[in-house]
């Protein structure tokens, strides 16, 4: 089977359309989760548990990492130089871009006084989300090249890291300036400093999103490869979701830091959930009118720009306005439509000045 499938050389180093396909889902899922947060939804049951602790689960975030590792593999500028700074970069946008979904929170303080609010103003501004997380994840990636160790070296890494990750997770410090420093590598959580994306337990997408990218740069039939991967991990899935959902297991729990710190179990699942939407896009991907796909295409293009808008309006108008300030508690329903809102947005607002000129 693997002669009919893979090539000695890389004959397939164009666009992915699958890849393309389950990143646009990812953000639609991840804006109408962080809707539903900003909207205070419940969460334990009906559509916010869907979205919550599946779609903008498994379908989220995971999705992100493996593709960026699978997008190393298809960039010209992987050297260490190159990873080192597009790691800082994304590690000091990760920090501004908490600065900006902070002041919300101190605004809301100057005008009733509240002090929970200053308590929320620190946790954003300490909050490890993507970004630092990419950033974390590049600097390793470049200290890997720098000492010229193999992704077989990275590989088995980011397997002790997940192992270690089960146990070295939800973690007190007991110091917040102690908590602050270890927060981009371990699972820290407290009421002043949260990991949302701790190093140890995430690194293991962007490992294996790296050689998936080989395997399809490889690979002489995608259709096949995806009709091998698709029922598979279907079944995989499915099996373990339809035991793990009525028991409340690990990340289909309904505390959400099950998920964040997962233990490698939850991240096997996810990477099996990533592989079943990559190869399930590909076929839709596949059947779509090129005027609509290029449309997947751009959106899929600007989704770090998509990620920023989608924050500052969810922060500025769905929490801080709607929620807190004008007391507007909306049903789930209607918040999944605030949500495509925000979404519709976010794409146009990225094509604009000064968002439409970021690059990382």
């Amino acid at each position: 089977m693997k002669h009919l499938l893979f090539s000695d050389s890389e004959i397939n180093t164009g666009r992915q359309i699958g890849v393309d396909m389950a990143k646009m889902f990812a953000i639609f899922f991840m804006v109408i989760i962080h809707t539903f947060e900003g909207g205070d939804a419940d969460m334990e049951t009906g559509l916010g548990y869907f979205f919550d602790s599946i779609a903008g689960a498994q379908f989220g975030a995971p999705v992100f990492m493996l593709c960026m590792g699978i997008g190393l593999t298809f960039s010209r500028k992987n050297d260490a130089a190159t990873m080192m700074r597009r790691g800082v970069m994304l590690f000091v946008a990760g920090y501004v871009l908490n600065i900006i979904r902070a002041l919300p929170f101190l605004i809301l303080w100057l005008i009733n006084s509240d002090e929970e609010y200053i308590t929320d103003t620190v946790h954003a501004l300490t909050d490890v989300d993507i970004f630092q997380f990419a950033g974390t994840a590049f600097l390793l990636l470049a200290l890997f090249k720098r000492l010229r160790l193999s992704m077989g070296w990275a590989a088995v890494a980011a397997a002790l890291m997940s192992v270690a990750g089960c146990f070295i997770r939800q973690l007190d410090l007991g110091s917040f300036w102690l908590n602050l420093i270890a927060s981009p590598f371990v699972g820290i959580n407290t009421e002043l400093v949260q990991t949302d994306f701790p190093l140890l337990n995430w690194f293991g997408f962007v490992i294996v999103g790296y050689g998936v990218g080989k395997m399809l740069r490889r690979c002489a039939d995608v259709d096949k490869l995806c009709l091998i991967i698709l029922p598979v991990s279907a079944a995989v899935y499915g099996a373990y979701a339809a035991y793990a959902i009525p028991r409340g297991i690990g990340m289909f729990g309904t505390d959400s830091t099950e998920f964040y710190h997962m233990n490698s179990l939850d991240f096997v699942i996810c990477v099996v959930a990533s592989l079943l939407a990559m190869s399930l896009c590909h076929f839709i991907a596949k059947y779509m009118p090129d005027g609509l796909m290029h449309v997947v295409t751009r959106i899929c293009s600007d989704l770090t720009k998509i990620y920023i808008a989608q924050w500052i309006i969810i922060m500025w108008v769905v929490y801080a306005f709607m929620t807190d300030y004008m007391d507007w508690q909306l049903p789930v329903g209607w918040l999944f439509v605030v949500g495509i809102v925000v979404l519709l947005l976010s794409i146009g607002w990225a094509r604009l000045k000064p968002l439409s000129k970021l690059k990382m």
